[in-house]
């Protein structure tokens, strides 16, 4: 570690190993909870305990802070060939090394294929982490239709941290004027999800489509109203949020 670096806490917001927090929970507080000053930053004390997208997790040994990935080598062809390998092991490795070199903002069209690939996996950890780097590549201005039926396929997944991914990658991709109306009708089923965090990102998801796309359905509008109704501050204002970018492309 750095001379002087403040050593941070086991939350994966601030980790590279970071899954979630880093980047959906941002994404969720930027856009739908409208803390556009706090984009990217976490405050422990203030936050932790209220955000839905809260992991706990280790903070890994060796790993690489962003001043110091131009001076890492990136072995791209190796990381390819793990994520295509039969061995569940090595696949995990690779999968945790893309997940590091996407959390730095470092990113290739050729991962695209290989990540999509991976989604039917029946390993639960393969299925996760490559939802989480097809989201993070959206986010990353990387991505093309094919993401779109691979995700799909991954709403009815029975790990909810899949379907999370799943709904917060397609928001991405909205990004990119990618997706659909059976993606809307998917994300809509999600909107009854039993898992909260599954719902606040489909949610999520559908302002987006909305917003950067500037398609919806009036299916969307009733579930979303639901929401307004949910003791959860998070999934309330993620449903105003939404609603409020569909209620301006519906004709009065």
């Amino acid at each position: 570690m750095a001379e002087g670096r403040v050593e941070k806490g086991s939350c994966l917001w601030e980790t590279p190993e970071g899954r979630c927090a880093n980047c959906k929970a941002r994404r969720f507080r930027h856009d739908a909870l409208d803390m556009k000053d706090d984009y990217g930053v976490c405050y422990g004390e203030r936050d932790y305990h209220q955000c839905i997208f809260y992991r706990e997790g280790p903070d890994p040994e060796g790993r690489v802070y962003p001043e110091d990935v131009g001076t890492t080598h990136i072995d791209l062809g190796g990381m390819l060939k793990g994520l295509r390998s039969l061995d569940v092991d090595d696949c995990c490795a690779a999968l945790d090394e893309t997940m590091e070199l996407l959390n730095y903002g470092l990113a290739d069209r050729a991962l695209l294929q290989p990540l999509i690939a991976l989604v039917p996996s029946p390993n639960d950890r393969v299925r996760r982490d490559a939802s989480w780097c097809l989201g993070k590549l959206a986010m990353l201005k990387l991505g093309d239709q094919r993401s779109i039926g691979a995700l799909l396929s991954l709403a009815v997944d029975k790990d909810p941290e899949v379907r999370e991914n799943a709904a917060w990658a397609l928001g991405e991709l909205a990004g990119l004027n990618i997706g659909d109306n059976l993606s809307i009708e998917v994300l809509n089923i999600m909107l009854t999800d039993p898992q909260r965090e599954v719902r606040a990102m489909a949610a999520w998801a559908l302002g987006r489509i909305a917003d950067r796309m500037r398609v919806t359905s009036p299916c969307s509008v009733p579930l979303l109203r639901i929401m307004l109704e949910d003791e959860s501050d998070y999934l309330r204002r993620g449903a105003r949020w939404s609603l409020e970018r569909i209620e301006r492309l519906r004709v009065i």
